[in-house]
């Protein structure tokens, strides 16, 4: 059985780095499944693989990984790993199978390319709308030391945004889709306050605790003005971290980094892309011509 206590609690209380209409489409499906809306066949995953699984995207675009096959796709010398899905940390089967990019296999992935003779150089290929802040600071370090070894590229055709976008910062250059959405740099804690309408259905939360903080942001009760402040400083906090580590290696002006996404001409006024390249296609024959 699933466990789905645990997933909504990481849905409704923690940080994201995403687009909210990401979270609402995660939530409605968390909401099937948690109806029996979704088959409970697709639960029953094993997983054997050399690398575990990423995402369900990667898994049905390229395939399952053996332990005879490696965990990208080779083009020449170029290794392409894709980096699609909602970003999360010690996923579950079912979180994966709803649409989740576990960042840590996407390190495995990331060190296995830099051990590979073969690969010369790789292309981490987006489409994500990014997801929540747990793991994603370390896997973007991860990333700016393998791209030390060797060059790697970003491209998205689709999204590249928030947590995703942090992750692609870490890479030698970002190459976009005209069309496709780039950046929101920004971060959100949203909490649930449903006191008001347990209050008028005649409910009233009697809460035993010890701790000034605990239970803080529990749905049936209000947050005081010192956990409002406390949340908005930690969501700060992190928002520094983000911007601390885009701008260490591309040059943004605060102005792109409020939330906001970008596409066609303003993804390269802003800064956040090098370059236009209309297909991954297209990307890999010109990295195939230069070395």
């Amino acid at each position: 059985m699933p466990n789905y206590p645990h997933i909504l609690a990481r849905l409704r209380r923690t940080v994201w780095a995403s687009t909210p209409e990401t979270v609402d489409a995660v939530s409605a499906l968390l909401d099937a499944a948690m109806s029996g809306g979704l088959n409970s066949d697709l639960t029953e995953q094993t997983n054997d693989r050399r690398m575990p699984a990423m995402s369900a995207q990667a898994n049905s675009m390229f395939g399952e990984n053996t332990a005879e096959s490696a965990p990208y796709h080779m083009h020449g010398s170029t290794a392409v790993i894709p980096v699609f899905g909602v970003v999360g940390k010690h996923l579950s089967s079912m979180e994966i199978l709803c649409g989740g990019l576990d960042v840590d296999a996407l390190c495995s992935v990331v060190d296995a390319a830099v051990a590979d003779e073969s690969v010369e150089q790789a292309v981490l290929w987006f489409n994500s709308p990014g997801g929540v802040v747990t793991g994603v600071p370390e896997a973007a370090r991860r990333i700016a030391a393998a791209n030390k070894h060797k060059k790697f590229y970003a491209y998205t055709d689709g999204m590249c945004c928030s947590a995703a976008y942090w992750l692609a910062a870490q890479c030698e250059h970002i190459f976009a889709a005209p069309s496709s959405d780039v950046g929101s740099i920004g971060v959100y804690l949203s909490w649930i306050d449903q006191t008001d309408a347990a209050l008028e259905q005649g409910l009233k939360l009697e809460l035993i605790k010890a701790g000034d903080f605990k239970a803080m942001g529990h749905p049936l009760q209000h947050l005081s003005d010192e956990e409002r402040n406390m949340l908005q400083a930690e969501v700060d906090e992190i928002w520094d971290m983000f911007k601390a580590a885009c701008t260490a290696t591309r040059s943004l002006d605060d102005s792109t980094m409020q939330g906001q996404t970008f596409s066609y001409d303003s993804q390269l006024s802003s800064g956040l892309v090098d370059a236009h390249i209309d297909s991954i296609g297209e990307l890999l024959a010109d990295l195939a011509a230069a070395s």
